[in-house]
């Protein structure tokens, strides 16, 4: 098959400014068989495809279209409907190939001729930078520029001059920008309002004394104030990942003074007048440090909390004091003296090195310290030779988990509500002691009619005690009962000289767990150096309380004096 080429383009280049230059090519051609012969008439499927190169390569562009052939011509417009893509630029050699129905590509490829390069008509379409202008602010065609509110507008050349020397507005009289900086002239002059677009930017170097904006207020208004409906006032960030920089830094050479304050005015909601958070793993929200003996957070509520701190999962309130002050020190009338929450870590951690990390006082119906966790994790965490010291009745809401050994110098009772009388009396057990760590196992069993059987202990048993101990007790009748067959794989077998008798039975083990392995019970312990010549209750020897093993001074605070700012 051959086809005779005959190309016809269609785009005359003429008002090429204002019109808008189709991206097609109008195509013109003969189809014939190998003897020359015009192809019989009929739709025929077309496959035309541009390259780069005049053999080989890949397509930079096809489309397929179903054309009709009369007396073998055919006629088309290339780029449609498949339009030419942003690559197809005809800024350098392109080839065309064709492909009719089953039929490999014809040979060979046909070159484009200058008409098709109209299409990148440096005069009709392409507009670069620096040879016109587009437009000025949106605007077309004829625009003049006029100066108003004493500002003139002239030309030097190519420089258009837009300058303001000042008048007789009010506030702000002059603006010039010759060094990139906005100075106001006569800033004595009457009040005037400066919009600006927000986010606004001040940048510079500034190094210590030095600040970037200063405030200076010789009387008793603000410096700097920030206002917002919903959002933040004023916002603090430092941004340096090593080193001490802050956010916000306050100073105050009063003695009466606040280096910072916060203070919510509204009376509803959850307002809070200062919010200190940190996305570091190891930053503190707000940290306080006080030197000698000052404090570093004080807190103080009149109806709510004087302290609150939350973290999800790290510390909600820290305090350190490395001489004889307070970390935290929290008083409050009715409320909590201080609060802790965590949802994962601790919610109240305090550390000192001579002193108390946390020390919590209440009075009348009041609560010391309360700590609460949601998790599996610590409410309230205290790491020193005494983790924790509590003088007086101790409260734990919830289960109490203890690492190593409970001592108690009384009794380890239950206490309920007395189930005959609840609103009037306690009920109260006591526990039963030993010397040695004893495991109690019991219940009620009836022999078959061979007088046998078999008792199930837990499938733990062998491997918690050592030692087994037995006990039975016949039930309702006279009659012989013993252990026939001692404790293997978790069972054992108790025989009576009748049948069908019941039998009450206890069976007692040695604690054999890890921990008692390798922290063997005695009965009798040898007092530790420093507890010698000391005792645990000396009140019950006629010894004074300072005597005491345990004894710990509670210190008489003065109550710290907070000032409302």
């Amino acid at each position: 098959m051959k086809v005779l080429f005959v190309f016809v383009f269609s785009i005359l280049i003429t008002s090429v400014i204002f019109a808008q230059i189709p991206r097609t090519i109008s195509y013109q051609g003969v189809l014939t068989d190998e003897f020359g012969n015009p192809k019989p008439d009929g739709d025929y499927n077309f496959i035309f495809m541009l390259y780069e190169t005049s053999t080989g390569g890949d397509t930079i562009w096809s489309e397929s279209k179903t054309l009709n052939v009369s007396k073998g011509l055919f006629s088309t417009s290339l780029g449609e409907p498949t339009p030419f893509g942003a690559e197809v630029k005809f800024d350098k050699p392109y080839w065309l190939g064709i492909k009719v129905g089953t039929d490999p590509e014809l040979s060979p490829r046909i070159a484009l001729t200058s008409s098709g390069y109209s299409l990148t008509s440096d005069n009709a379409l392409n507009i670069v930078d620096g040879k016109v202008v587009k437009s000025l602010n949106n605007l077309k065609d004829n625009i003049t520029m006029e100066g108003a509110g004493g500002t003139t507008i002239t030309t030097n050349g190519n420089t258009i001059i837009i300058s303001s020397t000042g008048g007789s507005g009010s506030g702000i009289q002059g603006v010039q920008n010759t060094n990139n900086t906005i100075d106001i002239v006569n800033p004595n002059g009457p009040t005037a309002t400066i919009n600006l677009k927000v986010p606004l930017s001040i940048n510079g170097v500034v190094n210590m004394p030095d600040y970037l904006i200063v405030a200076d207020v010789t009387g008793t208004g603000g410096g700097i104030i920030g206002t917002s409906t919903n959002g933040f006032g004023i916002v603090g960030q430092g941004l340096g990942t090593s080193g001490i920089n802050y956010g916000i830094a306050g100073n105050s050479n009063s003695p009466d003074g606040f280096a910072v304050s916060g203070w919510n005015t509204s009376t509803t909601g959850d307002a809070v007048g200062i919010v200190g958070r940190t996305n570091s793993p190891d930053g503190v929200g707000i940290e306080g440090f006080g030197g000698s003996s000052g404090i570093g957070v004080q807190g103080l509520s009149i109806g709510g909390y004087g302290v609150y701190g939350k973290s999800d999962n790290l510390v909600g309130v820290y305090g350190y004091c490395p001489n004889n002050g307070w970390g935290v020190f929290g008083e409050s009338p009715s409320g909590y003296g201080i609060y802790g929450f965590s949802n994962s870590s601790r919610g109240v951690y305090g550390f000192s090195v001579e002193g108390y990390g946390v020390y919590g006082r209440a009075s009348s119906d009041g609560i010391g310290i309360r700590a609460e966790n949601s998790t599996g994790n610590y409410a309230l965490l205290g790491m020193s030779s005494w983790a924790g010291f509590f003088s007086g009745e101790s409260y734990f809401d919830g289960g109490v988990y203890i690492t190593g050994d409970f001592s108690v110098n009384g009794t380890k009772n239950f206490k309920i509500d007395h189930p005959l009388d609840p609103t009037n009396k306690y009920l109260i057990h006591s526990c039963v002691e030993s010397s040695e760590r004893m495991n109690i196992y019991n219940g009620n069993i009836t022999t078959d009619g061979n007088g046998f059987a078999l008792v199930e202990l837990p499938g733990y048993f062998e491997t918690l005690n050592i030692e087994y101990r037995y006990q039975l007790t016949v039930i309702g009748q006279f009659a012989q009962a013993i252990i026939e067959n001692e404790i293997s794989q978790n069972r054992f077998t108790i025989k009576t000289d009748k049948p069908n008798v019941k039998v009450s039975w206890q069976v007692t083990g040695i604690r054999n767990d890890e921990y008692a392995k390798q922290n063997p019970f005695a009965a009798e312990k040898e007092k530790e150096d420093f507890a010698k010549g000391k005792y645990l209750i000396p009140e019950l020897y006629g010894q004074p309380k300072e005597m005491g093993i345990n004894y710990v001074k509670v210190p008489e605070f003065d109550q710290p004096q907070f000032q409302e700012n």
